[in-house]
This record gives C-alpha cells, sequence and structure tokens, in this order.
C-alpha cells in the first residue's frame, strides 16, 4: 500500500509540472522579428497608387524588405482591393503595418466595438500577408478624445484592445499585435486630451495583464513642439520619445522586451532648408533609430497634397517629383531584410513518365502556391535531375501569387535510344530544396507506329494523291475533341493515299495523353478523330472522309461547286 500511494504522488506531481510546462511555454506563431536580418526602414503611405514611389525609399540602396505603415477603415473591408495591395507588396518586398480604423462620425472617429473584433478578423485574416508576421496596430491615439468617439476612455480602450487581440490570435496565431500610437505630448485637458503617462496609468488599473495581449509597441516619436526640433534631443516630445515610453511601462509592470515600431514621426518641411532636413533624418536613421529593438521606423507622410498633413508630405505639392531628402533616405545603406515567409506549394499535375527518343516537348508542370512568397524566377529556382538521356533546354514561369495556380514550362528534348531511368525535380529558394523532391521514374520508348485507316472517294486516277497527318495537343478532360482555329499542330505528316500499309514514325508525343488527329486527303474534307497514343502499333480509324473539298480550302463551299462546273469529271469521287 505504501508503494502504490508512492507511486500516486509521483504521478500526480509529473502531472503538475507538465501542466506548468505547457501554460509557461511560449506557444505563440509569431516570429520575434529583432532575431533576423531586418531593413528597419518604411514610410507611411494612404494610397496603395504610391507603393512603388515607397519601395525606391524604403528599399533604396540594396535593401529588401522595408516597412509600409497604412490605415484600412471599416467600410474599405474588401477583400479583393486589398488582396491585390498586399500582392502589389509582396512583389514590391514591403512589409504592410495595418492600423485599423472606424469611420468618422461628426468630427470623430466612432468608436469601436467588441462585437466588430469578428468581422475584423475574418477579413484581416483573408488576405494574403507577405510575411508569417502579420502586424496589425489596434487604433490611433485614443489619447484624443476625437479618436475615441469623443470621449477619452483608457478602461475601455483596454477592453477593445484586449478583445480584439485574442478574436485575431484566434483567428490565426500569425497575427502580431501592435498597440495604438499615443500623443506623448498631449496635455491634460478635460475631454479633449489626456496625458499618456495617465493614460497608461489609467489602463493599467483598469486592466494590470493588458501588456500579455501585444506583442510589440507602436510609438509616435515626434520631435516638439511644432513637430521641430534637433535629431539628437532625447526623452518626450523627441524622436526617442520611444525610449521614455518604455521606462514608463517598466515603472508600471513590463518585464519583457518589446519590439518597437515608430509608426509616426517626422519633420514639418516649412521652416527647414534643404539641407537641414538632409542632415536631421540622416542623424536619426545612423543614431536614434539604430537599436536593435526597433523593427521598424515609418515616418508620417510620403504623399498628402492637402490639408491638413500637406506640411509633412514628402511629395512636392502640385508636383510628381519628391523633397531632396526622399532621394537622401533612399540613398542611405540598406540591407537586405529576410523576414519569415511561409513557402508551400503543390504540384498539381506530375511530370510525364513515358516520351519517344528523339523528340522535343513543351510541357507545363502545374502549381498552386498555398503559401506566402510569390514563386518567381528571382527568388526560386526549378531545379530537375536528368541523364543525358533528357536534356532541358529552357524553363519558364511568370510569377504565381499566393493562393494562385500557374505553371513551370519546360522545354526539353529526348535522346537517340529507348532507356528507363529516375527524374527527380524540385523548387529551391537561397539554394535549400523548398517541400519535397518529386521523383518520376521515366522510360523513353522507340518511335511508335502509326497505321491510318480511311474510307476514301476519289474513284478518279489521279496521280496526285495524297494526305497530311496533323498531331494538336488536346486540352485534358475534353468532352468533344476540338482545337482553336489558329493552334499549330507539333507534328506534321505527309504521304500517299495508294500506300495503304504505310506506317508512321511518331515523335514528339508524351504516352497516355490525348491528342487530336486530323487527316486532310486530297480533294477531302478534313477528319478529325482523339488519340490517345501507346507504345508499338497504334491502329486508328477515321472512317468515311468526304471527298467533296475540290478546291483543297478544307471546307465545302461555292467553290467546290464552282470546280465541279469547271471540272464535271470530279463528281465520280463521291460517286
Amino acid at each position: 500500500m505504501l508503494k502504490l500511494k508512492a507511486m500516486k504522488k509521483s504521478f500526480g506531481l509529473i502531472i503538475i509540472l507538465t501542466i506548468l510546462f505547457l501554460t509557461t511555454s511560449d506557444c505563440q506563431a509569431i516570429v520575434d522579428p529583432t532575431t533576423v536580418p531586418n531593413n528597419r526602414f518604411g514610410i507611411h503611405i494612404v494610397s496603395d497608387a504610391d507603393l512603388e514611389n515607397a519601395a525606391d525609399l524604403v528599399n533604396g540602396n540594396g535593401g529588401q524588405w522595408g516597412y509600409i505603415s497604412l490605415v484600412i477603415r471599416q467600410d474599405e473591408r474588401n477583400t479583393d482591393r486589398w488582396r491585390t495591395t498586399f500582392n502589389k507588396m509582396n512583389r514590391l518586398k514591403l512589409i504592410p503595418i495595418v492600423r485599423i480604423a472606424t469611420t468618422m462620425d461628426g468630427s470623430a472617429w466612432a468608436k469601436p466595438t467588441a462585437d466588430d473584433a469578428n468581422i475584423w478578423a475574418a477579413f484581416l485574416d483573408s488576405l494574403p500577408w507577405p510575411t508569417k508576421n502579420r502586424y496589425v496596430s489596434i487604433f490611433n491615439e485614443p489619447n484624443h478624445a476625437n479618436e475615441w468617439g469623443g470621449q477619452i476612455d483608457p478602461k475601455g480602450y483596454t477592453e477593445i484592445l484586449k478583445q480584439y487581440s485574442m478574436v485575431l490570435k484566434n483567428k490565426n496565431e500569425d497575427f502580431f499585435i501592435l498597440s495604438a500610437g499615443l500623443d506623448a505630448s498631449a496635455k491634460n485637458i478635460a475631454g479633449t486630451t489626456m496625458d499618456e503617462i495617465k493614460y497608461l496609468n489609467q489602463m493599467q488599473t483598469a486592466s494590470p495583464d493588458w501588456l500579455d495581449y501585444i506583442d510589440g509597441w507602436s510609438s509616435h516619436s515626434y520631435p516638439q513642439p511644432n513637430f521641430q526640433g534637433s535629431a539628437s534631443a532625447t526623452g518626450r516630445g523627441s524622436i526617442r520619445t520611444f525610449d521614455w515610453e518604455i521606462n514608463e511601462l517598466k515603472k508600471i509592470g513590463l518585464s519583457k522586451d518589446l519590439p518597437i515600431f515608430i509608426t509616426e514621426t517626422g519633420w514639418r518641411v516649412p521652416g527647414y532648408s534643404r539641407q537641414q532636413l538632409d542632415n536631421l533624418y540622416i542623424s536619426a536613421f545612423n543614431n536614434a533609430w539604430n537599436r536593435s529593438q526597433i523593427v521598424a521606423v515609418t515616418p508620417f507622410l510620403l504623399n498628402y497634397q492637402s490639408e491638413p498633413f500637406a506640411d509633412f508630405s514628402w511629395q512636392i505639392l502640385g508636383h510628381s517629383d519628391f523633397y531632396p531628402f526622399y532621394y537622401t533616405v533612399s540613398q542611405m545603406p540598406k540591407i537586405v531584410g529576410k523576414p519569415t515567409q511561409l513557402h508551400r506549394f503543390n504540384f498539381i499535375n506530375q511530370f510525364p513518365a513515358e516520351f519517344v527518343a528523339q523528340s522535343h516537348y513543351n510541357y507545363d508542370l502545374e502549381i498552386e502556391n498555398t503559401g506566402q512568397s510569390i514563386i518567381n524566377k528571382d527568388d526560386f529556382d526549378f531545379k530537375i535531375a536528368t541523364e543525358p538521356n533528357l536534356t532541358i533546354d529552357e524553363i519558364h514561369f511568370d510569377p504565381i501569387y499566393p493562393g494562385e495556380k500557374g505553371a513551370i514550362n519546360l522545354k526539353f528534348h529526348t535522346g537517340e535510344n529507348p532507356v528507363q531511368f529516375n527524374l527527380v525535380y524540385w523548387l529551391q529558394k537561397d539554394n535549400q530544396p523548398v517541400g519535397d523532391k518529386q521523383e518520376t521514374k521515366i522510360k523513353i520508348y522507340a518511335f511508335p507506329d502509326l497505321h491510318l485507316q480511311a474510307s476514301i472517294g476519289l474513284k478518279n486516277q489521279t496521280p496526285n494523291r495524297w494526305f497530311k497527318l496533323f498531331i494538336y495537343d488536346l486540352p485534358e478532360n475534353t468532352a468533344k475533341p476540338q482545337i482553336s482555329n489558329n493552334q499549330t499542330p507539333i507534328r506534321e505528316y505527309d504521304g500517299s493515299i495508294d500506300d495503304q500499309s504505310q506506317l508512321l514514325k511518331i515523335q514528339d508525343i508524351i504516352f497516355g495523353k490525348n491528342y487530336l488527329l486530323r487527316l486532310k486527303v486530297f480533294n477531302g474534307l478534313p477528319k478529325d478523330i482523339a488519340w490517345t497514343p501507346q507504345p508499338g502499333l497504334n491502329e486508328v480509324k477515321f472512317g468515311e472522309v468526304l471527298s467533296v473539298d475540290f478546291n483543297n480550302n478544307n471546307y465545302f463551299d461555292i467553290g467546290d461547286i464552282w470546280e465541279v462546273i469547271k471540272q464535271p469529271l470530279l463528281i465520280k469521287q463521291i460517286l
């Protein structure tokens, strides 16, 4: 009995330790962006029409995967629209930081509701995010009443932040939650604004665990007052406001290292000379914003051509050109960011297994992109290991975006002799295979023989009794064998009708694949038939060919009647 009790106690202890381990382990799917090569340069935009100019700025001079801050309002939740935008950012190697927003209600932004979190989660989850981390900032500057339904409500914002964080992560653990950027220079003005320290303290009082619901800190590190100041200034109201904010968060209980996202910053353009703005941004990026904890710096604002933000626009008002500091920042040295992406795809079809010797082929290997990266020639290589009996002549594929299907086009030719071997092919990125390598047993046959049988009129004796056989690719699963009018045959053969024992040696076909054979005989209408070639002898019966195409234009028309009028003996061909 004593031994049994000891075993029960040990078993219970194991269960308790296991539960503690599971509950304290980091089970999140997000990736710490400070642990991978990261291009911290970014910019805030208001229109996807500015994405190319934004890419030239944040990825200029050697950079890739800079950041873009953008706002999506609840009345803009259109998946088709934003799918196009996100695919464009993927192509330009830009990482989105999405700030969600409600809509204007009078002079203030409407206060969000907890129920709307599910709608946001479904919408945001429907978008083709370019990277594993899906950066989402939960609204904006709620210590301004006009940003929160006309009220200052730290407790209400805390509840919304936690609710949206839980719902988004329940939808997909890759959502990386950022707090709303706060206005660090706001004063305590009743019913209008609240000091950030006071606001944070009230958030902490309302819910002491709220910091557990964010993955990164969104900071609006503006130089103040009047959005002007030195690049060397420190503390609150400087471009290093984020330092002050992190220290304040530690005072109220922050115990983890939060990655920092400076989603708004920058100087007002009026009042500065060209050289001053150049120096300010060079100093800021090289000295203030170069911390390892800083993930992204997206100054406000690339292009705004009217009030109230015209003074912050990097693009010159009324022009397509930019202020000189745009080009200065663009030419600052940058690195190639390597954010974590999911590389996944499926081969829809497989490489054929049986070919003919001394033949040329043009084959589409179809692919479905189920990952995040764009499968293109710049980032991916298609590799195929062949023996000398099969030679790749050309590989081509257009970009295949996430969630879409495409094809890798292969042009290749076979050797002279029948042979069997194993062929292996795969996609790779950064010299590493992506997914499993595909292996196919290949067999190359000697030329198959094709014997044609057809019932043809042509009772008059003529020395010009020719036929032509055309072989066309035929799409799979076609209910009726047909080809387009401008389709080019993959092979063409000539012969004589009189030689009924003639065998055609066929090249350039794949065994088991469907083709369309078109037989055109002298003075006969073309006859089509579907054909699936097999090794060895292939007997193909065309049946009756109507010998009424007297002008050999492939149709029976008024020209044929005219030929009969001119040559009445032609009528013997159809008797």
